[in-house]
């Protein structure tokens, strides 16, 4: 998988730990870059150039659902891969009806897992993306 810019959204130092560990074995490298709040996302996020964010559902003051809706109508395009440790089947429909590209349990949690919901998320959008434009040429 080539290089990547990540945004992890997470306010548990532990997990961010584990995911930069998970995400940097067998040579993947990508540049990881944490908020630990919705503040600090809305920061990250106006800077932009974020290939996939990794987000958790359970954050200070709001739930990952409700920030995924906000953060949908400022970004339509970046793919999101929601992280939960108190999820369920219910918490994963309303994330990806709200936008999610995939969900992944924390206790499901694997490097496997992990790099290939972000390879494939990226992927989509990427295709999306390109797809867009070729509409775009079409239509002039």
């Amino acid at each position: 998988m080539p290089a990547l810019r990540i945004l992890l959204i997470d306010d548990d130092p532990l997990m961010a730990r584990i995911v930069h560990a998970l995400l940097r074995r067998d040579g993947f490298q990508p540049e990881v870059v944490r908020a630990e709040d919705t503040e600090q996302a809305a920061e990250h996020l106006h800077r932009g150039g974020f290939d996939c964010i990794l987000l958790d559902y359970l954050l200070p003051g709001v739930n990952g659902r409700e920030f995924l809706q906000v953060l949908r109508q400022v970004d339509r395009h970046t793919p999101v891969v929601a992280l939960t440790g108190a999820g369920s089947e219910e918490v994963a429909v309303a994330m990806m009806k709200a936008g999610a590209s995939d969900y992944i349990p924390k206790a499901g949690l694997t490097h496997d897992r992990l790099s290939q919901a972000i390879a494939d998320a990226v992927a989509r959008a990427r295709q999306r993306g390109r797809d867009a434009r070729n509409l775009d040429v079409r239509d002039r």
